[in-house]
């Protein structure tokens, strides 16, 4: 049988049981509020004989949905459903599980979805929804989402699905999702804790997956621990991304740098001191609090917490940050520093939240040799962050 008279035939016997025509072609953005498929819904009782009934029974597709083990800020999530019960309308979207409002607006947005189901442009949004295209028979379908870039991800998917001629209304499909604490979040960048995002190559830096470097701080609550998290790119064992403090943009005397480094199968974070670039940089004992690392595929991350009084060092004080990134001295375990770099301008108090995007456009490629930037001292990247 054809799909074309497959398809005719459901919605005969669909038709015929009472399904609502209205939404043979999947729900509208005037549902995303209630995800009621008929008037009257959940009573019904302005509905009378007319369309599909709210079931009596449980929810027989809970256990058919399939989901990514964890959710992790810009990369789509993904959902399967598979059922030996065949859906014929439906409509899905996350909302935000804190909020107890009747009214709640989607969060996120769909990247991709199954042939047999189309977006919804809830709120005049992006595609927050998911619908279904025709009343066909669908036991099986997937979709990706891509979550909100908030500081806390806490979500759930909500759904009505229509069978034959019976629906069931708002119901929690899943929630309690393991949600992964890097790519950091950007939100509050400038307002409750300065970033700074760093592209050697693109003229553009807007998320994780386009970042060279992705740096955020702020200082404790208590004013003297700062809070750091730092990633982006190190596809091999032994590369690094680093954050250094010192008061010469030029030879970078004196310097303090934090290094988050590739490990066989991790990461780890180092605190290092610098007499000046012409000099190997000494890792400290510093104990650095709270750390946390992650590999996800050429990138790594790490956060930790370190005392603003460090190694003799106040990092409270305004002084120029350093962004570096390279590799390890295989028989140190020294992070090796070269040009390029980036060093701000002028000097940064960590107290002051600040967004900085450096990217290409920002600063003229240096490529002379390491003997010249000594020489010339001009091969630091002096960037305004």
């Amino acid at each position: 049988m054809s799909v074309l008279r497959t398809e005719l035939l459901a919605l005969l016997l669909l038709l015929a049981s009472g399904l609502c025509p209205a939404y043979r072609t999947g729900f509208d953005a005037d549902a995303c509020e209630s995800l009621c498929p008929v008037p009257g819904c959940p009573t019904n009782t302005s509905a009378k004989d007319a369309g599909p009934k709210l079931s009596d029974r449980g929810f027989p597709l809970s256990g058919s949905f399939q989901f990514s083990p964890k959710m992790r800020r810009t990369t789509p999530f993904r959902v399967n459903m598979t059922s030996q019960l065949a859906v014929n309308a439906l409509m899905v979207l996350f909302r935000d599980a804190s909020d107890d409002s009747e009214a709640r607006s989607p969060q996120g947005f769909f990247v991709d979805w199954s042939d047999s189901l189309k977006p919804v442009a809830c709120e005049q949004g992006p595609p927050n929804a998911l619908t279904n295209k025709d009343l066909s028979d669908k036991d099986h379908l997937w979709f990706t989402w891509m979550p909100p870039d908030t500081a806390e991800i806490n979500v759930v998917l909500r759904g009505t699905f229509v069978v034959g001629n019976e629906y069931w209304y708002n119901v929690n499909v899943g929630g309690d999702f393991a949600v992964d604490e890097f790519p950091v979040s950007m939100e509050g960048c400038g307002d409750t804790k300065s970033c700074v995002t760093l592209s050697r190559t693109r003229a553009k830096c807007d998320k994780a997956s386009r970042c060279d470097l992705s740096l955020t701080y702020a200082l404790g609550s208590d004013n003297r621990s700062l809070e750091i998290t730092m990633g982006g790119a190190a596809p091999v064992t032994g590369h690094y991304l680093a954050l250094g403090f010192t008061d010469d943009p030029i030879m970078l005397k004196n310097a303090n740098i934090f290094a988050c480094t590739r490990t066989h199968d991790l990461a780890t974070v180092q605190h290092f001191t610098l007499q000046d670039i012409d000099s190997t940089p000494v890792e400290t004992n510093q104990v650095l609090e709270d750390p946390s690392f992650e590999q996800d595929g050429e990138r790594i991350w790490c956060r930790f917490s370190t005392p603003v009084h460090v190694a003799g060092y106040d990092l409270s004080l305004p002084r120029h940050q350093v962004y570096l990134w390279g590799e390890t001295n295989v028989t140190s375990q020294s992070i090796k520093i070269a040009p390029p770099y980036m060093v701000s301008k002028t000097p940064i108090k960590v107290g002051v939240p600040i967004y900085s995007r450096l990217t290409r456009n920002a600063a003229t490629t240096r490529t002379a040799s390491w003997i010249m930037a000594l020489a010339t001292a001009l091969l630091a990247r002096i960037l305004v962050a």
